[in-house]
């Protein structure tokens, strides 16, 4: 799987670009969906300005590593979902396979530290935007 991620860097920006490239495309909807819901994740990537690496570190806003993090985990919530899909996909093609579906508070809180995968598996009615 190929992975780009592609910035606009004057407007703080990750843009979702082609979609054959699922990585980057995913990337970039998982931070913006992420923004709409939580104000928060979208204050510290506004307040920390990730892209503002490529600048001299005396013309840096913010602490871009926090910013970083997030797109490490936008990233791991990628594989995640992605293995997730695979492993669906594999067992509902095996006859009588026998699938367990984890709920939000089935999910251990060390994968809960994970932004992405602590909001997106909340349940619709707790999401503030639903």
């Amino acid at each position: 799987m190929l992975g780009v991620v592609l910035c606009r860097r004057k407007e703080n920006e990750v843009v979702a670009g082609d979609d054959r490239y699922r990585f980057g495309h995913d990337v970039a909807d998982y931070l913006k969906a992420a923004f709409t819901e939580n104000k928060a994740i979208r204050a510290i990537w506004d307040n920390n300005r990730p892209l503002e690496i490529l600048k001299d570190e005396y013309e840096r806003e913010g602490d871009p590593d926090k910013s970083h993090e997030l797109l490490r985990q936008a990233a791991e919530y990628f594989v995640l979902d992605h293995l997730s899909g695979h492993v669906r996909g594999y067992f509902a093609r095996r006859p009588g396979g026998d699938l367990v579906v984890l709920r939000h508070t089935d999910i251990p809180e060390v994968l809960l530290q994970n932004r992405f995968l602590k909001l997106f598996s909340e349940p619709i009615e707790e999401r503030a935007p639903f």
